[in-house]
């Protein structure tokens, strides 16, 4: 691979990983708690306006190595920055046209001159989302040229955050870039939302996707607060690493920084977003293929099954197979195919069977069963869930959307408890193990769209998930409870976490910590701030610092023993979450700034010591 290629790719990896974070799948995913409560505006999904305009500074700072061999090791150094302008156009009966473009653009150490960048970067386009929040098609003008429209999708899935209507204090959502596709897991208190990715979905061939055999993410921090009133995202900060390998072995390491904030007075004479006109949103054109018009939606009408819808979704089916990716127009008419004849649900089992689909048009099947949402649509969706003949990959997206469906049926439920409680051998099989907890987390986030006041169904959800925290046959079967426990949203639950602060296994007290850092309250942080100082691992030690960092208040006890424990750690991800956790709290106690100033002075870790001046400098701006 030529250095420009390896450029760009490290770039696509950089942007795409954008908004997600390490969440491993055994140890780190989970579902989460709310916090005191939703802001009245996000309680129902995000909210766009029409007319709607906003102004981002953009940066984006990757630090690569690029590997081929033993002791063959090339640098990588890539900056963009800019100004991001966003404008919201039509907001249609099922999708939200958006209007992006890059001014005063500079990318550094990529392709051709800084003035050729600017010029390519700078054209306006068009994004279309779905109500919650997805990425299905993107416009460009004729002016961008093929490397900076691949740039500028990447950008646009980078800002991609999926908040379904019906998502309480978490959820999980199965997304795409150009790497391929990945789960996410999602936590949301107030209007400040978290993201993580849990694992990359492979295709039928084992691999992510053409340009890589594995992407796995080593590190990731992310945060994003939404606009509290209307249209989308107000900034988003991100830190992450992630280790892709090649088909031929090339390995691509990159470090990656992103940050996007609110300018509120803009120069915008010059944007020419704003001046794009009826006819120039017509020039646009879906790459590589021509505009297509978005369909006019007719009010929904319930039909019997005939022959006439059968092959009507055997053409849609085909047609997706056929593109080989995803498609807006084609995912919105399957859609609405199966919510206007429910019967035709029952075909999808089979269909993935007896085809050997690509994971976009598998992806999208699945998808549209869950957004159908009817019993019969829940029924496939348990059919291919629970048969043992259906490929891992669409198990587990099934698994993952019968638990993100608006409402689950019993039926549904029991299915998903039935996977989750699958019997663990001495030697585990990797695969039901991923379906086990897949299936945990999945009840934990049904359990998340109840509340106290749903009565029987929430108090029989919460004794069920307790008693399957307390009689887990297993290290993993708990940890996967005791975070599908955590996304209940019920703080009186500490209790029943707080007791495996000093179970035998590090994995459990880890879990356990991270359960408790969703729930505000005294309980919960006092059982944290009591378990880190006699805390032996130093894995544990770093969540717990990262648990009370979660609550939206701290104590002096708690801020004491905080700096206390960074004194003396000696782990350097422990090390960053207690750094973290006092300088978020530096106006309540002032003096936590000598420990930090001490830990800069001798740091010989090149993170914290970045992080530690960044973050020490800005308190001396407040």
């Amino acid at each position: 691979m030529q250095v420009r290629q390896m450029s760009l790719a490290l770039l696509t990896l950089a942007v795409l990983a954008a908004l997600v974070g390490t969440w491993a799948l055994q140890e780190e995913w989970g579902p989460q708690s709310a916090g005191p409560g939703l802001e009245p505006e996000l309680a129902h999904g995000l909210r766009f306006v029409e007319g709607d305009r906003r102004t981002y500074s953009l940066l984006q700072d990757i630090e690569a190595r690029v590997r081929t061999g033993p002791g063959s090791e090339l640098p990588v150094v890539q900056r963009l920055r800019g100004e991001l302008h966003l404008w919201v156009g039509e907001v249609g009966d099922e999708f939200v046209q958006l209007g992006l473009q890059l001014s005063a653009a500079t990318l550094d150490n990529g392709p051709g001159s800084p003035a050729q960048r600017s010029n390519t970067l700078e054209a306006p386009y068009i994004v279309l989302l779905s109500f919650d929040g997805r990425v299905e098609e993107l416009r460009f003008s004729g002016e961008t040229t093929a490397p900076e429209r691949d740039l500028l999708e990447e950008v646009a899935r980078s800002l991609q955050v999926v908040v379904p209507a019906s998502a309480g204090a978490s959820w999980q959502a199965e997304e795409e870039h150009a790497t391929g596709r990945y789960r996410a897991a999602y936590e949301r208190r107030g209007a400040q939302l978290s993201k993580r990715k849990s694992i990359y979905i492979p295709a039928t061939d084992g691999r992510i996707a053409s340009t890589f055999d594995s992407v796995t993410v080593l590190r990731s921090e992310a945060s994003i607060e939404l606009a509290r009133h209307a249209s989308w995202i107000e900034r988003l900060e991100l830190e992450e690493e992630v280790l892709a390998i090649t088909p031929d072995g090339t390995e691509l390491q990159a470090s990656t920084r992103i940050a996007l904030e609110p300018i509120p007075n803009p120069e915008i004479s010059t944007v020419r977003l704003y001046a794009l006109s009826s006819e120039d949103l017509r020039r646009m054109v879906i790459a590589p293929e021509p505009l297509r018009t978005a369909p006019q939606v007719e009010p929904l009408v319930l039909i019997a099954r005939g022959p006439e819808q059968d092959r009507e979704l055997l053409a849609l089916v085909d047609a997706l197979e056929q593109l080989g990716r995803s498609d807006a127009d084609l995912a919105r008419a399957l859609r609405r195919l199966l919510a206007s004849c429910p019967d035709l649900a029952e075909r999808l089992p089979g269909l993935l069977i007896e085809h050997e689909f690509c994971a976009s048009t598998s992806a999208i099947l699945i998808h549209a069963l869950e957004r159908a949402g009817h019993p019969q649509a829940q029924a496939a969706l348990r059919d291919i869930a629970e048969n043992n003949v259906q490929d891992h990959g669409d198990r587990t997206r099934a698994i993952i959307s019968l638990g993100s469906t608006d409402s689950a049926d019993p039926e549904s439920v029991f299915a998903l408890w039935r996977t989750a409680a699958q019997p663990v051998d001495p030697v585990p099989d990797a695969a039901a193990r991923d379906l086990a907890t897949t299936a945990a987390l999945a009840l934990g986030q049904v359990a998340g769209k109840l509340r106290p006041e749903d009565g029987a169904a929430y108090e029989v959800m919460r004794a069920n998930l307790v008693q399957a925290v307390h009689g887990a046959l297993s290290a993993t079967e708990r940890r996967a409870f005791l975070k599908a426990l955590s996304n209940t949203g019920d703080a009186t639950l500490a209790p029943e976490i707080t007791i495996y602060l000093d179970d035998q296994a590090a994995g459990t007290r880890s879990a356990a910590a991270y359960a408790l850092g969703t729930m505000e309250g005294e309980p919960a942080r006092s059982a944290l701030t009591g378990r880190l100082g006699v805390e032996q691992s130093p894995r544990v030690r770093a969540r717990i610092a990262a648990s009370l960092a979660r609550h939206t208040t701290a104590t002096t006890d708690s801020l004491d023993a905080a700096d206390r424990a960074l004194r003396r750690e000696t782990d350097e991800r422990a090390r960053l979450e207690l750094a973290r956790y006092l300088t978020e709290h530096l106006e309540q106690r002032p003096q936590s700034e000598a420990v930090l100033r001490e830990l800069l002075a001798k740091e010989t870790s090149t993170r914290l010591r970045v992080y530690l001046a960044e973050a020490l400098f800005q308190a001396a701006q407040h």
